[in-house]
């Protein structure tokens, strides 16, 4: 090759090299400027004694910058995201968020115990939640009014047999990435339940109210007649049946009014009590005839109210003496156990089913309504003991063995 042609192929060389240095150095100023236009603009403070062309002394900063930046709004995001966790753990209503798909973004503490949400599960939609035609039609109305719908919804809780009755209410958050509805669950079993029980209540005092009125009214017309015409043979036995009805009703007013007394105290002021001074009270009151008492001592002394305790050793003897013959047994024990006195009675009855024992502590229940009035008592003693043990902090229960007889109890607190 001639030295002509190796000093044009120099050249050449040089020139390819020159452009190729001025393709990257040109967009490089262009990039340079724009950086420091950029940090200038964020008010980043810069040493004036660096030269311009070192550039990544600020370009350090302001990465560094925005990773602070970036790090703060995380620590916040998370701050506020504990927040609003705290703030749906405490709420009553149960909290589900779903998208426009069904899909669950979000819960709450109530919610997972409602719908027993698997945690290990990646994804949870609401038709696999909960099988409710009407719920599923809320999330729909929600999506496609974008409004607040509310609705009265009765459905069985996961893991539950009973259905349980809540107020569900649908709420639409729409922005421009992504439409979602929030769901509030607000349980109102125990207020239909409280509902339906004074309905009971009214009814059933209603009822016990109007059988001996009934009795009354009758016996004073036939008096009246008997009266006109001057017969006075049966005087007697009419003015005892209106008696003891006036009596059975005065009984009844008189337990209902305790019931209402003791539901409206918010303490009990206890005392140390004497067992065997407060039996042998109740004892004398009641004055059972042709039963045989049996006593035991275990516990001298018991920590509660005297007028209160006095009402659940009464109703529970009376409720032994009435429910069991002539000379049968009825046991009266009380008894130490660690923290707590226990008050024992038995009869020797015929017993309670098994399928009843839970509900003898209802107001006005009885197995048998007939053979209860024939045997006295108002339907309330029971309930005023349990409502008593629960005011002392104790409880109740009823035993009732195959081979009969029953056995109630009380359990105090003694502290």
């Amino acid at each position: 090759m001639a030295l002509s042609d190796i000093i044009i192929l120099f050249f050449v060389a040089v020139l390819c090299f020159v452009a190729g240095v001025l393709c990257f150095y040109i967009p490089f100023q262009n990039l340079k400027k724009q950086i420091l236009h950029l940090i200038s603009k964020d008010n980043i403070s810069l040493d004036t004694s660096l030269d311009e062309e070192d550039l990544s002394i600020p370009l350090n900063n302001y990465i560094q910058q925005i990773k602070n930046q970036i790090k703060d709004q995380s620590d916040r995001f998370v701050f506020l995201q504990k927040k609003i966790d705290k703030v749906a753990a405490v709420l009553k209503e149960a909290v589900i968020i779903l998208d426009e798909e069904g899909s669950l973004l979000f819960h709450n503490s109530q919610a997972r115990e409602i719908f027993y949400l698997d945690e290990q599960q990646s994804t949870h939609y609401l038709n696999e939640m909960i099988r409710s035609p009407d719920i599923m039609d809320l999330f729909r109305q929600c999506l496609e009014k974008k409004t607040k719908v509310t609705k009265d919804c009765v459905f069985r809780k996961k893991n539950q047999y009973l259905k349980s009755n809540f107020q569900v209410t649908a709420l639409p958050f729409f922005d421009e990435k992504r439409n979602t509805v929030i769901l509030l669950f607000y349980d109102q079993t125990n207020i239909k339940e409280s509902q339906q029980a004074h309905i009971d209540f009214v009814s059933n005092v209603s009822h016990e109210l109007k059988t001996p009125l009934t009795s009354i009214r009758g016996y004073v017309e036939i008096l009246i007649q008997d009266l006109s015409q001057k017969k006075f043979d049966q005087f007697e036995g009419f003015l005892q049946i209106l008696l003891r009805n006036c009596k059975r009703m005065g009984d009844l007013i008189d337990d209902l009014l305790t019931l209402s007394s003791l539901a409206s105290q918010v303490n009990l002021k206890k005392k140390r009590l004497d067992t065997k001074e407060i039996t042998s009270h109740v004892i004398e009151q009641i004055k059972p005839r042709g039963h045989k008492l049996h006593f035991f001592f275990s516990a001298p002394y018991v920590m509660a109210n005297p007028r209160w305790v006095d009402l659940v050793l009464h109703n529970l003897v009376d409720n032994a003496c009435r429910h069991t013959g002539e000379n049968c047994d009825v046991h009266i024990r009380w008894e130490k156990m660690r923290d707590r006195v226990v008050l024992k009675v038995k009869d020797s009855g015929e017993g309670i089913p098994e399928q009843y024992l839970h509900r003898v502590f209802e107001r006005f229940f009885r197995m048998d309504p007939a053979r209860s009035r024939e045997k006295g008592g108002t339907g309330v003693g029971l309930a005023l003991v349990k409502q008593s043990m629960e005011k002392h902090g104790g409880c109740v229960r009823a035993v009732s063995p195959k081979e009969g007889g029953t056995e109630f109890i009380c359990e105090f607190p003694n502290g």
